[in-house]
């Protein structure tokens, strides 16, 4: 994809330059979806590094794709590594997003069955209140 991109418009295929690779995702979105133009760079990159040459698509192009589609960094990671997330590919970017939200979804759901769980034992004790606290039993 980037290979006929590149060549119409007699830029270098291999090597190739980060503010090409940039160019290439601007120009192609959005007639190409993220998705698409994500798989597209990552063959860039593939293709230069398994020829030992420098990986083109830098934070440069991450730039670019933050720019279309923004990505935050996952609220688990530390405010000093925040700004670190930014450097990384687009699509570690959105993997790590997705795997993040897919983790938070799970521990709430967990969170709330444990909950649920806790309710249910103190109201099938006797002589608990269902907040936990103990009833004043009758006097004998």
């Amino acid at each position: 994809m980037f290979g006929r991109w590149a060549t119409v418009r007699k830029f270098p295929v291999l090597p190739t330059m980060p503010a090409y690779v940039a160019e290439f995702v601007r120009d192609t979105y959005p007639a190409a979806t993220i998705e698409i133009l994500i798989g597209a760079t990552e063959e860039v990159s593939r293709l230069h590094t398994g020829n030992g040459l420098a990986d083109p698509v830098t934070c440069e192009v991450t730039t670019v794709f933050q720019g279309i589609r923004a990505i935050a960094a996952p609220r688990s990671w530390p405010a000093e590594q925040k700004a670190r997330f930014l450097q990384l590919p687009y699509g570690l970017q959105s993997f790590f997003a997705e795997h993040e939200a897919q983790r938070e979804k799970q521990i709430r759901r967990a969170q709330n069955a444990a909950a649920l769980t806790r309710q249910q034992l103190n109201e099938a004790q006797p002589g608990k209140a269902p907040n936990g606290a103990n009833e004043p039993q009758p006097a004998a």
